[in-house]
């Protein structure tokens, strides 16, 4: 493990979240609300990772269908127009099983039976906090296919 990136968390004594891998992982994020998808992105940027937003999830899908393995983790906003989160995780997966995926969402909408049916690994209630994303993507893309879905219910600090 390496530090984190942000000098603010390594002051608070924050514990790291990336691993030395942190700068090869790819990932998608999808979000309808611009804002919350820059926020993400930013953070997600910080932490190391190579991101792609994009903000509407048909061209999301049409992108992660064009080039299924440029991706390591899907990260996807529950309410979004013309296809939900549930709903792309779903068409995602009968693309690429394996493939980690992680719901944000303003509310818990829903449960983990469907969640690992949906092969999402887990679920992030907004208003988000960074530690909590990132303790999320790095578990999701620890525990690959098949794990425990996990529920992350906090606020958001930047």
């Amino acid at each position: 493990m390496r530090p984190c990136t942000t000098p603010a968390a390594q002051a608070r004594g924050e514990p790291s979240y990336m691993s030395e891998n942190t700068g090869r992982i790819r990932i998608l994020v999808v979000d309808d609300d611009i804002s919350v998808l820059e926020v993400e992105t930013e953070i997600l940027n910080a932490l190391g990772y190579r991101v792609t937003g994009q903000s509407n999830p048909m061209k999301a899908l049409e992108s992660f269908c064009n080039k299924p393995h440029a991706y390591d983790l899907v990260i996807t906003d529950f309410h979004m127009p013309g296809m939900n989160g549930a709903e792309l995780c779903g068409r995602i997966k009968t693309i690429r099983p394996d493939i980690p995926k992680i719901i944000v969402s303003g509310i818990q909408e829903i449960d983990n039976k469907t969640a690992r049916g949906l092969g999402i690994h887990g679920t992030i209630t907004k208003p988000l906090k960074i530690r909590d994303l990132a303790a999320c993507v790095k578990e999701a893309l620890e525990a690959g296919a098949g794990s425990k879905t996990k529920d992350v219910n906090h606020g958001f600090i930047l």
